[in-house]
Order: C-alpha cells, then structure tokens, then sequence
C-alpha cells in the first residue's frame, strides 16, 4: 500500500454521529452533483452576457 511505503497513515476525523442510510447519502451526492453543475452553468451564462455586451459594444463604437 502506499501508505506502508511512504511509512504515513491516514485518519479519518468526522463529526458524524450518527450513520447515514443509503438512499440518505445517494440524496446529499445528488444535491451536490446538481450544486456543482448549477455553478458552471451560471459561470458559462456571466460569460456569455459579458461577451454580448463585448460584442455590442464594439459594434456601438463602429458606428460612431
């Protein structure tokens, strides 16, 4: 294991209390999963606007 070879080990410290069922955690991955791609979309949408406005704004400047 690599841990044996670089002589470390690891420990877990968790706050949790109290087991989760499987359908409980399947839920949490898939609010995360959802939270994630929620994020990058919203990123990928700022982008998006910031270039449109780029974009007008080039085109407002050529017609001056």
């Amino acid at each position: 294991m690599i841990c044996d070879f670089h002589k470390t080990e690891i420990i877990v410290v968790s706050n949790e209390t109290e087991d989760k069922s499987t359908s409980e955690e399947l839920a949490e991955d898939i609010i995360s999963i959802i939270h994630s791609f929620s994020g990058k979309l919203y990123g990928l949408r700022k982008k998006l606007k910031q270039d449109i406005c780029t974009e007008l704004e080039k085109d407002t400047e050529k017609k001056r």
